[in-house]
């Protein structure tokens, strides 16, 4: 299998993400630092533009294997705006939501989250030093690296080394909203 459109049996395709538009910048360096290659595409001549996350640079499917970000849309924009408001007026929901952040900062295991899975120690150790050393004053203060502790897997799992980075930067979700799963086949293969 040279590519992802060449395997033939059911996989995830894709995920969808958002950033606020005053982010969009940041949202890149974020994505490049992942070792992530970024390219804006259209899937038509009239449509919006969208930023393609590939984590296979070597393998730019525009439909597969790819993560999708794009501004988020007003509406949500003000939904999140307002949500700010009422946490910082209400002590009882700025206590709960503060405990809630602080357990996701200790462990982001817990939180609904995406993987990438790297080629190499190697490839995954410039990642994390790019993160930790490399990015700008305004993404590094937005952005946390997390170890999972070193533990051995149960028979028939590979060992597999987990580092988290938690931000703001970007999303695949927001809490209290629905998650949409999108279910697709390529139309070509019968």
């Amino acid at each position: 299998m040279q590519s992802i459109a060449d395997y033939t049996g059911a996989f995830f395709n894709h995920m969808e993400g958002i950033f606020r538009p005053e982010d969009r910048e940041l949202a890149l360096e974020l994505a490049q630092a992942l070792g992530l290659t970024v390219q804006e595409i259209r899937f038509t001549e009239t449509s919006r533009p969208i930023v393609a996350l590939h984590p296979n640079g070597d393998d730019k499917d525009p439909t597969n294997n790819v993560f999708f970000l794009f501004p988020m849309p007003e509406g949500q924009q003000r939904v999140l705006d307002l949500m700010k408001v009422r946490i910082a007026d209400d002590p009882e929901l700025r206590a709960v939501i503060g405990e809630f952040r602080e357990s996701a900062r200790k462990m982001p295991p817990l939180m609904p989250h995406f993987g990438v899975r790297y080629r190499s120690s190697a490839e995954l150790e410039a990642v994390t030093d790019r993160i930790a050393n490399g990015l700008s004053p305004a993404l590094k203060d937005r952005v946390s690296l997390f170890e999972v502790p070193h533990y051995d897997p149960v028979e028939g799992l590979p060992d597999i080394r987990q580092v988290f980075v938690t931000t703001d930067v970007f999303t695949i979700g927001t809490a209290g909203f629905e998650q949409a799963i999108e279910l697709q086949v390529d139309r070509a293969r019968p």
